[in-house]
């Protein structure tokens, strides 16, 4: 049910058990009651199609991995409904899914432990001050390296924004307009 200026984001996720079952295009079609016009005063029918959305075929990138050693843990990440995969954010007037495939690494210690000590304190975390690595070869487009260290418990939203967010940030340009995006509570050293 959406009331008057109210929307959704419905999101679907489709597999297809041979690379040759994909189809060219989609089409979404959607049935329900509302508003048959601007000026209407009830609820009627309505059915309409949505498209067609091209599939486009590109080569999935061979990525690696972006960290080293034993013990990383991915918390938020891949293949589930969640903090990432359902981030919408407001750019240029658009709804764009820019985390869609976001992974959050924690590191355990030896003793199976995120954090020993303090949690305020970055330097308590296993992760801390460990190199991060490129997955792909890419042209950094963007980057940011100072901002004071963080811990990776989530701060109060109502003090961070996008440029705020981490210590350290990089984009690079992958090819194809994809991009890969490293954020770390960490300065680079």
């Amino acid at each position: 049910m959406l009331g008057p200026n109210e929307s959704r984001v419905i999101f679907v996720e489709l597999t297809f058990a041979e690379e040759r079952l994909v189809p060219q295009a989609l089409a979404h079609h959607f049935v329900g009651t509302g508003a048959a016009s601007p000026a209407a005063q009830t609820a009627t029918p309505i059915s309409y199609v949505v498209g067609p959305w091209p599939i486009r075929r590109i080569r999935a990138p061979v990525l690696g991995p972006p960290l080293r050693g034993p013990g990383w843990v991915a918390v938020n990440g891949c293949c589930a409904l969640g903090v990432h995969r359902s981030a919408l954010q407001s750019v240029n007037g658009d709804l764009v899914n820019s985390q869609r495939f976001a992974i959050d690494w924690m590191r355990l210690d030896e003793q199976g432990r995120f954090v020993n000590g303090d949690a305020s304190l970055p330097q308590s975390w296993a992760g801390y001050d460990q190199p991060v690595l490129a997955v792909a070869m890419g042209r950094v487009v963007a980057m940011r390296n100072d901002l004071d260290d963080q811990p990776p418990a989530p701060p109060d939203p109502s003090t961070i924004s996008i440029e705020t967010s981490t210590a350290t940030t990089s984009c690079s340009n992958l090819g194809e307009g994809m991009f890969v995006f490293y954020a770390t509570c960490a300065k680079a050293a």
